[in-house]
């Protein structure tokens, strides 16, 4: 589940640069 926690930060990081 760690790795599921690290890519929904990496997707939200990513919109939020958007």
């Amino acid at each position: 589940m760690s790795k599921s926690v690290a890519f929904s930060e990496r997707v939200n990081l990513l919109i939020s640069s958007t």
